[in-house]
C-alpha cells in the first residue's frame, strides 16, 4: 500500500485518476466474483443434494416393491392349503410334494432358498437341501412370525455363510393359531448395489440396516462395517440374533449419518469435510418403506466446488479485462479532457514572461470553450490594466525629468548668485585691505 500510495504522489493527474479507476474495478471484480462463487457453490450444492434426494427416493421405491412382493410370496405360500394340512399331521421332513409345491414359487431361482419351520424353528422342508432340519429359532424374522407378524432381516446365512434378505410369514390354522413359520431367503449381490436407477452409478451408494451395518455397498470394502460407533446396545443385540457371525463390525467415519438413522425423521441430506477421503462431501440417508433398511448416498462436492471455482475465475478475468479496457478509456477521456489544462497552462507560462497579447484557443465541449473564453477576458484585462500603467509611468517619468531640468536650471543661477557674492565679497575684501 506504501508503494501504491508513493507512486500516487509522483504521477500525473492522469496517472493517479487511471490508477485509482483500475483499482477500484479490481476490488469490486474480485468482490463480485467471490459472491458470484459462494452463490454458484451454494446452488450446485442444492441442486447436487435434490438430486441425491430424488435418486434415493426412487431407489427406495423400488427397493419397497422388490420387498413388498417377496413378503407378499410369503404370505401367499403360508395360505396355502397343503402346507397348512402338511404341519397338522405329523409332519415328514422334506416332503416331495411340500417341496414342489415350495419350488413352484422359486421362479428362475429368484431365491436362494425357500424353507417350512414349525413353530421351535426346525427346518422341515427346504428347496435347498442343507437348511433342511436346522433350527433358526435364533433368527429375529422367525421370531416375527411366530409373534404373528410378516418378518423381514437382513443377516449373514448361518448355514451357507452367505449374506441374504429374509422374509417370513406366519402359517396358521382354521383356528387362526400359528402352526409353522414360511421363510424366503434373497442372496445378496455384495458385488454391486442392488438398487437400480442412476444412483448405483454415481458417487459411493450403501443399503444399511436398522443398526447403521453396511449390509451392500458399491464400494466392497464398506460391507460389513458401521457408518458409526456402534452403541454397545446394538452390538449386544447384533451378537444375540447371530446376524453377522464371525464378522468384526468395525466403523466407518459417518458418526453424523449414524445420529440421522437412530433418529430418523425423513430423507435428509448432510455435508461435512471427511477427514479419510479428505473432501467436502454431501450424505443422503433414506429409508426403504417401512423396512429396516436404509439408503445412504455420499457424493464428492469437490467437482460442485470445481464448477463454482471456474465460474468465479472467469468472472474475474473479465474483470480485469473490463479493468484494462476501462483504464484505457478513462485515461484517453482524460487525456483529452486535460488537453485545455496544458494549453491553459502554457499560455500562463507565456503570461507570465510579459506576454499579455497571449490568448488562448480551445475547441471542444461547452466547459472547454468557457473556459477559454475566461481565460481571454482575463488576459485582456490584464493587458489593458498593464497598458494603462505604463501610461501612468511614462506620465510620471515625464514630470520627473520636467523638474529634475527645473531644477538643475535654479542650481545654475545659484551657483551664478554664488559666484557673483564671492566676487563681490573678495572686492569688499580688497578695498579694506587698501585701506589699512
Amino acid at each position: 500500500m506504501n508503494i501504491f500510495s508513493q507512486f500516487i504522489k509522483k504521477s500525473s493527474l492522469v496517472g493517479r485518476m487511471t490508477a485509482t479507476v483500475i483499482l477500484i474495478t479490481i476490488t469490486i471484480g474480485i468482490l463480485v466474483a467471490y459472491v458470484v462463487f459462494r452463490m454458484s457453490f451454494t446452488n450446485l450444492a442444492t441442486a447436487e443434494k435434490e438430486k441425491i434426494l430424488a435418486v434415493m427416493m426412487q431407489d427406495s421405491r423400488e427397493l419397497t416393491s422388490l420387498f413388498d412382493f417377496s413378503k407378499k410370496t410369503a404370505n401367499t405360500i403360508a395360505s396355502q392349503e397343503a402346507i397348512i394340512t402338511y404341519l397338522k399331521n405329523i409332519p415328514k421332513e422334506q416332503d416331495e410334494n411340500i417341496l414342489k409345491l415350495l419350488q413352484g414359487y422359486n421362479i428362475g431361482n429368484e431365491y436362494s432358498s425357500i424353507y417350512l419351520m414349525d413353530t421351535l424353528g426346525e427346518t422341515l422342508v427346504a428347496t435347498d437341501s442343507t437348511f433342511a432340519g436346522k433350527n433358526y429359532s435364533i433368527r429375529e424374522y422367525f421370531k416375527d412370525a411366530i409373534a404373528g407378524k410378516m418378518g423381514v432381516q437382513m443377516a449373514v446365512g448361518l448355514t451357507t455363510k452367505k449374506a441374504g434378505y429374509y422374509f417370513s410369514a406366519p402359517v396358521k390354522n382354521g383356528n387362526n393359531q400359528i402352526i409353522g413359520v414360511i421363510a424366503l431367503k434373497r442372496d445378496i449381490d455384495l458385488t454391486s448395489l442392488v438398487t437400480a436407477g442412476d444412483g448405483a452409478s454415481q458417487g459411493k451408494n450403501m443399503l444399511v440396516d436398522e443398526y447403521g451395518v453396511v449390509i451392500n455397498s458399491n464400494v466392497p470394502e464398506r460391507i460389513f462395517k458401521s457408518l458409526g460407533v456402534l452403541s454397545i446396545s446394538s452390538r449386544v443385540q447384533i451378537e444375540k440374533e447371530a446376524r453377522f457371525t464371525g464378522i468384526e463390525i468395525t466403523p466407518l467415519q459417518y458418526d453424523m449419518a449414524q445420529t440421522i438413522l437412530m433418529d430418523y425423521r425423513g430423507p435428509t441430506t448432510i455435508d461435512f469435510f471427511d477427514s479419510v477421503d479428505n473432501e467436502t462431501e454431501i450424505v443422503g440417508v433414506a429409508k426403504v418403506g417401512e423396512y429396516p433398511f436404509y439408503l445412504v448416498s455420499e457424493a464428492d462436492l469437490t467437482e460442485v466446488e470445481a464448477i463454482a471455482q471456474k465460474t468465479a475465475f472467469g468472472l474475474t478475468l473479465i474483470s480485469l479485462l473490463s479493468s484494462l479496457c476501462i483504464a484505457l478509456a478513462v485515461s484517453f477521456a482524460l487525456r483529452r479532457a486535460l488537453r485545455a489544462i496544458t494549453d491553459v497552462i502554457q499560455s500562463a507560462v507565456r503570461i507570465s514572461e510579459g506576454n499579455f497579447k497571449e490568448r488562448l484557443t480551445i475547441e471542444g465541449s461547452i466547459e472547454a470553450t468557457e473556459l477559454s473564453t475566461a481565460f481571454n477576458s482575463m488576459v485582456a484585462r490584464l493587458d489593458a490594466l498593464y497598458s494603462d500603467m505604463e501610461g501612468e509611468v511614462s506620465r510620471a517619468t515625464q514630470e520627473l525629468e520636467s523638474r529634475a531640468l527645473e531644477l538643475e536650471k535654479k542650481n545654475a543661477e545659484l551657483e551664478k548668485t554664488k559666484f557673483a557674492m564671492m566676487n563681490i565679497l573678495q572686492d569688499l575684501k580688497d578695498e579694506r585691505e587698501k585701506k589699512t
